[in-house]
């Protein structure tokens, strides 16, 4: 057994924190849940930035949206030398890990363009399949694909996904299909089966590992595989599941879609999403039992969580692109390696974020945390109190929008927005929309109460609060270059 643990990072896309069988009793997740059993579940964790590519840099590069200068999915570094920081591969690399990448990345956009040219940025091995309408200039140098290695399947995949237009992201890719495909044949079945092969031929008294396993769904298109959608044919779904909840007088940031689907094609979508779910986590279970079976069980540390949620109807809105919970809130785990007895099976209310897991990573590895990193050791006692979330619009609007902040508690959320393009700025503080929600009491976040007098000690509380964790995290930027410690 080597002295160092391996890392094994599982992760979803647009997964929302409720869409796992521990936190909603109508999912069927259960080898995730046994993750959660024998580790935390971090059930206030959120993203900080509610969108692909932003929340991606974040998360891996260990840093804020406005710290990087990607803030939303028009914007990204398109290549290594202008990354600001070392990424999660490449921080385990430089510390004798063997680190392989199978899944999304989304170092970019889907942009034609010569100028975007990126390494694997630290994996050793990079297994990926392009996004059906990505063009073949933006592969990273040094990646293979489904499209190269099987291409059969790869135009069984493209057929089905690109039926609902780029993305899935349509009113049809919601409401979703019953999948043709057999679960070995979709892009994360052929995935997996690239996991395990890798697994089982690499020399784990080499080298401890680093394994990062990123899944494109339950992203929309909604296609399972017809024996996982079919789990779901007698579910009920919960009441508060039944209806979207819509009210032109409510407040909204963001630019959040809205396909008008009737209650029984909300109900088929919110199923099918379900089926996603659960196929994905059969995949990760596959990869797992992969581990037990090879005695590298007990010494690797377990992650999974999801770059962002989906609306998936609340508040009469689908997708992300907001700070409202569905959006914003994400589900993370922490299983094995590093977790102690007393911590097993436990929930935590910490106010966890992405930008907390590479310190967490790193420190559970006895390797050594920057000190510019705005995130903290979510296994160990710390000092949060707090999480922070950013949105600059979805990077398709002429201009970008000026910055919304979001500072979170488990009681409380404090949105703060200008409501403006960034270019028609001019120091105006009179415009500034507030939103303030009672989460313990307003689940769905209905009722604003940041202009109610009542909660106004609440507001200046947040605000203090949001500000003083700008003032630190922008202390330490740029980086601290002195021997003093931050």
């Amino acid at each position: 057994m080597s002295d160092k643990p391996n890392i094994v990072f599982l992760m979803s896309d647009q997964q929302r924190w409720d869409a796992l069988g521990v936190n909603s009793a109508w999912i069927q997740t259960p080898h995730l849940d046994a993750l959660a059993k024998e580790g935390i579940n971090f059930q206030q964790a959120v993203c900080n930035n509610p969108m692909c590519v932003p929340s991606r840099y974040s998360m891996m590069l260990g840093l804020y949206s406005q710290q990087i200068g990607v803030r939303h999915n028009g914007q990204f570094c398109p290549n290594d030398d202008v990354l600001p920081a070392k990424t999660v591969a490449q921080h385990f690399k430089e510390h004798g890990y063997q680190t392989a990448g199978f899944g999304k990345t989304h170092w970019y956009i889907n942009y034609e363009s010569e100028k975007v040219k990126t390494t694997t940025r630290g994996f050793d091995i990079r297994v990926d399949s392009l996004p059906f309408d990505c063009p073949d200039n933006l592969q990273e140098t040094g990646a293979i694909g489904l499209e190269q290695h099987a291409a059969e399947l790869y135009e069984k995949n493209k057929l089905e996904r690109t039926r609902c237009g780029p993305g899935g992201e349509s009113r049809e890719g919601y409401i979703g299909f019953e999948s043709s495909l057999d679960p070995g044949e979709h892009r994360e079945g052929w995935l997996t089966q690239q996991v395990l092969a890798f697994l089982e031929q690499r020399d784990a008294a080499a080298a401890p590992l680093f394994l990062y396993v990123s899944f494109l769904m339950p992203h929309a298109l909604h296609n399972p595989p017809a024996v996982f959608s079919q789990l779901y044919d007698d579910v009920e779904l919960p009441d508060d599941l039944c209806a979207q909840v819509i009210d032109p007088n409510l407040p909204s940031h963001g630019s959040g879609k809205f396909h008008d689907l009737s209650t029984d094609e909300l109900q088929i979508a919110r199923k099918r999403y379900a089926a996603c779910c659960t196929y994905i986590d059969s995949l990760y279970g596959q990869i797992i039992e992969k581990m037990k079976s090879m005695n590298a069980y007990e010494n690797s540390l377990f992650v999974f969580t999801s770059d962002h949620g989906d609306m998936l109807g609340e508040r009469a809105r689908y997708s992300k692109y907001c700070l409202y919970e569905g959006s914003v809130r994400v589900p993370l785990l922490m299983s094995g390696f590093g977790i102690d007895e007393v911590s097993k099976d436990t929930v935590s209310d910490v106010p966890a974020e992405l930008v907390d897991l590479l310190p967490t990573l790193l420190s559970v590895a006895n390797l050594t945390v920057p000190p510019e990193l705005p995130g903290q050791n979510l296994i160990k006692p710390n000092k949060k109190t707090g999480s922070f979330a950013e949105y600059y619009g979805r990077g398709d609007e002429a201009s970008q929008m000026a910055p919304t902040y979001m500072w979170r508690t488990k009681e409380w959320k404090l949105i703060l927005s200008m409501g403006a393009a960034l270019s028609d700025l001019s120091g105006d503080v009179e415009h500034i929309n507030g939103e303030l929600y009672h989460l313990q009491h307003d689940v769905q976040e209905m009722q604003n109460l940041y202009d109610n007098a009542e909660y106004l000690p609440i507001r200046e509380q947040l605000t203090r609060q949001l500000l003083m964790h700008l003032a630190v995290v922008h202390s330490k930027s740029p980086f601290q270059l002195s021997t003093v410690p931050l």
